[in-house]
């Protein structure tokens, strides 16, 4: 089943979105372990999330581009709501251009609600391969 984006909190696993890629956040960032981690805004009918994806992958991303995205987590990372594919995640390209979204509201910007469910992971909220 897919998830809408504005249902989305700290430390989902297993997640499935259809999503349109609104802009690239940043330059990619780089690992201690020389990984890029590219970020993205993108945006279903229900709201907006950062998506964090490394290296090729990334590269391979542009603004417009309809992504689905199989096997997701969620975590906040530098005060952020993330979503990242988890280690048998996918990510595909199954369109361009033409998907209804709104970018309000924004799952990204942290909220005091999110810091008691992400305190609940037992693991440093840091982005991993």
């Amino acid at each position: 089943p897919t998830t809408v984006v504005a249902k989305l909190e700290p430390n989902q696993r297993q997640i499935n979105l259809l999503v349109i890629v609104l802009r690239i956040q940043a330059n990619p960032q780089k690992t201690r372990e020389g990984h890029e981690i590219h970020s993205f805004k993108v945006a279903d009918r229900t709201g907006s999330v950062t998506l964090n994806v490394w290296n090729t992958t990334g590269k391979l991303i542009s603004p417009g581009d309809i992504l689905r995205l199989q096997n997701c987590i969620t975590q906040v990372f530098k005060n952020e709501l993330c979503v990242k594919p988890g280690r048998n995640g996918i990510v595909t390209k199954v369109g361009e251009f033409i998907m209804d979204f709104k970018e309000e509201p924004d799952m990204s910007i942290f909220t005091p609600s999110m810091e008691s469910i992400s305190n609940t992971n037992k693991r440093p909220t840091q982005l991993m391969s």
